[in-house]
């Protein structure tokens, strides 16, 4: 059996090229064949990798105020009627409400990316931290901004670097 060696490395994540601020929060994966390390940082701030080709995914939040006002909808939809009619395909209408109450959202993406990323095995035992920054979309103003921002991130990538 053959196990690849693992090296403790320092995890730096930047957003835009700058250090993030202390009401910015990021969640790191490094996916790697069929296992993945999940970071959540700053709390952590190290990261265990082996060489191999990695999908790294950056998911940075920020906190916001916004308010979302609740709704209800009504909603239609045809059932079979009960019984003997149901048998022959005849059907109902029954109507319900969908409601949604408000909601107050406090942390929203505001920055991230995706890169696949061969590491070394000399990059590995050459540095001891690997440096990530990741694209910059600003903060959330309004409920719409926060769908542009996970499409965002699907479609940016990160510059992966070691010191």
């Amino acid at each position: 059996m053959f196990l690849d060696k693992k090296y403790n490395l320092e995890l730096e994540v930047r957003k835009g090229g700058r250090t993030l601020s202390n009401k910015e929060y990021v969640v790191v994966s490094f996916i790697k064949d069929s296992s993945s390390r999940t970071i959540s940082y700053p709390e952590q701030q190290r990261v265990d990798l082996t060489e191999g080709q990695y999908e790294i995914k950056v998911y940075i939040y920020s906190d916001v105020s916004l308010f979302l006002k609740g709704e209800s909808t009504p909603k239609c939809v045809d059932i079979p009627k009960s019984g003997f009619l149901g048998a022959f395909g005849l059907t109902e209408e029954k109507c319900f409400n969908i409601n949604i109450p408000d909601q107050n959202v406090e942390f929203a993406a505001s920055g991230g990316g995706i890169q696949s990323h061969y590491i070394t095995e000399s990059e590995l035992a050459s540095f001891d931290k690997i440096i990530i920054d990741a694209e910059d979309f600003g903060v959330p103003n309004k409920i719409e901004d926060i769908q542009t921002n996970f499409n965002n991130i699907e479609n940016s990538g990160l510059y992966v670097r070691f010191e």
